[in-house]
């Protein structure tokens, strides 16, 4: 019993499979255009995407 403790099982194939498909999938369209001047929306500050930085609006 302790041996699965502290070596756990490999994960099952499909599961690999399943995340490996999630990672390979091109970014999201929002990535594409440029971020909105200003403080981030709810949505943004809930999934922890930090305020597009001043410098890269200073380039254009």
């Amino acid at each position: 019993m302790l041996r699965y403790h502290r070596h756990p099982p490999p994960p099952h194939p499909l599961s690999l499979a399943r995340s490996s498909r999630r990672r390979r999938s091109p970014p999201e369209p929002a990535r594409a255009s440029a971020p909105p001047a200003g403080p981030p929306t709810p949505a943004q500050r809930r999934r922890g995407r930090p305020p597009p930085p001043p410098a890269l609006r200073s380039l254009r």
